[in-house]
């Protein structure tokens, strides 16, 4: 009999952390601005926030950010309507395209880009 737990935990041991890149240290110096930013930001990023819901109830005093492009975005972070997770990351490496000065939160280059090549076990086809 298989024991399912002991394989979910494995599974869950071998899926690639956004913790092994990303410097919460630096988040956490830069939380304001990255709170008050009035562009879409990865949700796991914004879940590593001092205070999430300090995000959460900007967007909702500046619903005018919530336009189309923000939808899709979303939706591609989500992994939601079909989504890859190539389509996925690309989120990702728009949101530190477009922010520049945000770079300093990967804090390991190389654990980002393997990250972002590993598709996690739920995209598994």
């Amino acid at each position: 009999m298989v024991n399912y737990i002991e394989e979910l935990d494995s599974l869950l041991s071998e899926m690639p952390e956004i913790e092994c890149w990303l410097d919460i240290n630096y988040l956490n110096e830069i939380s304001d601005e990255i709170v008050n930013l009035e562009d879409y930001v990865p949700k796991d990023i914004e879940l590593f926030l001092p205070d999430y819901e300090l995000r959460s109830s900007f967007l909702d005093n500046h619903d005018y950010l919530i336009d189309n492009e923000f939808h899709t975005k979303q939706i591609l972070d989500q992994g939601a309507a079909g989504t890859t997770w190539q389509e996925h990351v690309s989120v990702y490496d728009d949101f530190f395209r477009k922010h520049p000065e945000f770079s300093k939160l990967i804090k390991n280059q190389q654990a980002y880009s393997t990250w972002k090549q590993e598709e996690p076990y739920y995209y598994s086809a």
